[in-house]
Formats: C-alpha cells, structure tokens, sequence
C-alpha cells in the first residue's frame, strides 16, 4: 500500500479559504463570450488555440476534503511494515510539539512544472518545518525510506488548466493574498493511503498521532 504522512487543517480553517477561492474564480470569469488565450497555452508557445472557459473549466478547485500539507511519503509498504511504521509515527509525534499557525496570502506557480494555486500559511512557520523534519527524521531511525521532499508550508487549493487566462489567475491569487484565516494548533499527524480505481483516485485515513501539548511560558 501508498502511504502519506500529512497536517490535515480543521473544517473550519479549510472551509472559508475554499469558499474564497470559489468566490473569486467565479468573479474573475468573464460573461461575454469572447475568446480569450490559456494561460498555459500562451507561456508554452501554444497560443494558436484561443478559449473562453467557465470557473471550473479555468481552476479545478480541491474540496475542503481534500485538502493537506504533505510531510512525507514511504512509498509502497507492506501490511506489516504499515504496522511498524504506524508504531514509528506514533512515537515520533508524541515527541514532537505542536505549533499555532493560520493560512494567510497566496501564491501560484510556485516552482518547476507547478500547475497549483496555494494558501499560504503563517504562524510558527519555522515551528512547522522543525515538525515535519523531526517526525520524518524519527520514521527513518526505524529503518524506513522516506520521500521528504522540501516540505512547504503552504496549502494546495486548486490547478490551473490549458483554459486558465492570466486575469483570471491573478485575480484568484490576488483574493487569496486578502485572505487571512482563524489561527489553529497543528496537534497531529495523519497516516494516508493512497487508493487509486476506475472511477475515482484519492485517499484513506489509516491513523492519526497526537502530537505533544505546546509548551506554555511560565
């Protein structure tokens, strides 16, 4: 089995940012008909095809369900190793402290071949990025291979298609860079497995492991 260990935000963080991103995809799309050029059409030379696209056409959203900031995959693990890395999770959160953060701003395009917006998050950021080393760091003393690539602290919300216009993008991005979200404790992690079918793909809460209480000031 595929499985992920990843920071799932609360309901009610994820809901309002998603809400946003709707409102302004929704404002940012045109109601005259006029053709207009894909962004990714026209930044990779292929400007030769002119859309005019709906909201969903030009951004496919993520469900507030879907939505989480991955730590670390490990690849395809047998049931018993998916036993002993549990195990390994469990530990390695129970020592590791939570940290307070919200999702405020936004980005898109982040890097190489990213076709994503994102919520950006703020807060113990660093306290985010310590947690997710130390939690992968633990899982790899247990003698497992970990896919860490650099965690970023940032929330995906939708991908851009062939139809998105840079308007449109910008205008989304623009809503996001206004948002600023309710503060929340990171105070777990969640084991994922991945599924993958004929008709749908996604994935499967396995575990989750509290995470050790903040420390508080005296």
């Amino acid at each position: 089995m595929l499985l992920h260990t990843v920071i799932v935000p609360p309901s009610h963080i994820l809901e309002p940012v998603a809400e946003v991103v709707r409102a302004a995809a929704i404002a940012a799309t045109p109601e005259d008909p006029s053709p207009r050029k894909g962004f990714l059409r026209r930044t990779h030379g292929r400007s030769d095809a002119p859309t005019s696209a709906t909201a969903s056409e030009q951004l496919l959203l993520l469900p507030p369900t879907g939505m989480s900031l991955p730590i670390a995959g490990f690849g395809n693990v047998t049931a018993a190793d998916a036993i002993r890395l549990a195990g390994a999770l469990q530990a390695a959160a129970a020592s590791t402290p939570g940290v307070t953060v919200r999702i405020a701003g936004g980005t898109a395009l982040e890097f190489s071949e990213d076709r994503n917006v994102w919520a950006r998050l703020e807060g113990d950021v660093d306290g985010l990025r310590s947690m997710a080393r130390d939690v992968t760091q633990v899982v790899e003393q247990h003698g497992f291979f970990v896919d860490r690539r650099r965690f970023r602290p940032m929330l995906c919300v939708g991908t851009v298609t062939a139809a998105t216009t840079a308007p449109f993008l910008e205008t989304v991005v623009a809503a996001l860079e206004d948002f600023s979200g309710e503060s929340w404790v990171v105070d777990q992690v969640w084991l994922l497995k991945a599924y993958y079918g004929n008709q749908s793909t996604g994935f499967e809460v396995v575990d989750q492991f509290p995470l050790a209480p903040i420390a508080v000031s005296s």
